[in-house]
């Protein structure tokens, strides 16, 4: 079951606040530039809410890493 988007532990991700143990690397990828996207610009936390969890909706093969 997908987190829904108030999960603390999207933010908690995407701020360095937690570090996932993901496994695969599509995800490990996609977390890194989202990070790096919100350290820019803090503004975008919620459209990198949105983007990481539609990854993870859109491919079931990484859904383990959840």
């Amino acid at each position: 079951m997908l987190p829904p988007p108030t999960d603390p532990r999207w933010r908690n991700w995407l701020t360095s606040q937690q570090e996932p143990k993901f496994t695969v690397l599509a995800s490990k990828v996609l977390l890194g530039r989202l990070r790096q996207d919100v350290q820019r610009n803090p503004g975008r936390l919620d459209a990198a809410v949105e983007e990481l969890r539609a990854f993870f909706a859109s491919n079931s093969f990484a859904q383990r890493d959840l």
